[in-house]
């Protein structure tokens, strides 16, 4: 079934096609609300599982483009003041609004539950329950501020684990593990796949992860 149009268009194209981020500040997208479109979108269609991975990776990149960005910013404002004498400029008063979107990692895994739940690893256990806290700032995982790091275990973990075809199932690769490792490793096979270190083959119940070094 061919997708539909409105994946070609802002805002829910950012979710298949990343790189359009740099036409919109970061700050300016809420990724709770663009999944929960997509996912009112498309839950009566047949899944697509490369569809569905494009839609989990591009959410995490735009969430770590916006914790990156926050502290870059906290950074710059802590920088001393260079200069002469300070003059402060008359305050004008206007109407302001000013909002910040509190998404955070456990927003994304929900949105992401979703969407799981619906593919070929909906059999896998889930045995947590992630609630949303409402909050003004901005969370700090620790799964997004060491990515690259993660990245390079992840890498390990699949060298040592894969069989003489160099070939792991990612059924038994997450086996026992609570829901919300199950999402990280999925996104870190993803990120894997996407520097062409593995490739994905699905299966009816599995995904096949094939090692290419």
């Amino acid at each position: 079934m061919s997708i539909k149009v409105p994946l070609t268009k802002f805002p829910l194209k950012l979710l298949v096609d990343v790189e359009s981020i740099s036409k919109k500040r970061v700050w300016d997208v809420n990724i709770s609300e663009l999944l929960n479109q997509f996912i009112s979108l498309y839950s009566d269609y047949k899944r697509d599982l490369r569809l569905y991975g494009t839609v989990a990776l591009s959410s995490s990149i735009i969430y770590k483009l916006q914790v990156e960005s926050f502290f870059l910013f906290e950074k710059q404002s802590l920088r001393p003041f260079e200069g002469g004498e300070l003059i402060l400029p008359t305050i004008i008063d206007v109407p302001y609004r000013h909002e910040v979107y509190s998404t955070s990692v456990e927003d994304l895994i929900i949105a992401l539950e979703r969407i799981i739940s619906s593919s070929p690893l909906k059999r896998m256990k889930k045995e947590e329950t992630l609630v949303p806290v409402a909050s003004l700032e901005l969370p700090t995982d620790p799964f997004l501020m060491n990515i690259n790091e993660l990245i390079k275990e992840f890498k390990k973990q699949l060298l040592s684990l894969m069989d003489e075809n160099h070939t792991i199932s990612f059924r038994k690769l997450v086996e026992g593990l609570p829901l919300i490792e199950v999402v990280r490793n999925f996104l870190l096979t993803l990120f894997v796949a996407q520097e062409e270190f593995v490739d994905l083959i699905q299966e009816e119940n599995d995904i096949i992860i094939k090692v290419l070094v």
